[in-house]
C-alpha cells in the first residue's frame, strides 16, 4: 500500500486545497493529511482563522482524504519520521519556493525511503482569500 502524506496549514478550505488533495490521493492508495497546530501557524495576526480542530474536521469531510491529524511540531519532520510515507506531496507554490523547513522535510522523507512530488495547477492562497473576504465586511 502506497502512503501519501500532505502537510500544511490549510486554514480556509478552498478549491486549491481540494484540487491539491485530490491530485495527491491519485498518486497513492492512502492519503494522510497533517495540519499545522495553531501555535506554529505563522501567517500574520489573527491567524489561523480556523482552529486546528476545525481544519481537521473540514479535511475529514473530503472523500479523497483517508486520515487527518494535527502536527504539533514546528515542522512536519517528526510526523514524516513517524508515518514514513512513500510520497510527500506539496503544492505548486513550494516547487520554486523551498524554505529551510521544507528542505528539512524533504530530507526526512528521503531518509525513510520516500520521495517528494508537487501537484500542478492554479495557485490559491488562504491568506489572500481571507483578506478579500474581510475587506468586503
Amino acid at each position: 500500500m502506497k502512503t501519501v502524506l500532505v502537510h500544511g496549514v490549510f486554514d480556509l478550505l478552498h478549491l486549491g486545497h481540494i484540487r491539491h488533495l485530490s491530485a495527491a490521493k491519485a498518486l497513492g492508495d492512502r492519503l494522510i493529511v497533517s495540519v499545522t497546530s495553531d501555535p506554529y501557524v505563522n501567517k500574520g495576526p489573527d491567524r489561523p482563522a480556523f482552529t486546528a480542530d476545525l481544519r481537521v474536521e473540514a479535511r475529514r469531510a473530503l472523500r479523497c482524504v483517508d486520515y487527518v491529524l494535527v502536527n504539533r511540531h514546528a515542522t512536519a519532520v517528526p510526523t514524516i519520521l513517524a508515518i514514513r510515507p512513500n510520497l510527500y506531496v506539496k503544492g505548486p507554490e513550494c516547487q520554486e519556493n523551498q524554505s529551510p523547513g521544507l528542505l528539512e522535510e524533504i530530507e526526512a522523507v528521503r531518509s525513510v525511503g520516500g520521495d517528494v512530488a508537487y501537484t500542478e495547477g492554479q495557485i490559491f492562497s488562504s491568506t489572500e482569500l481571507l483578506r478579500k473576504v474581510l475587506s468586503y465586511g
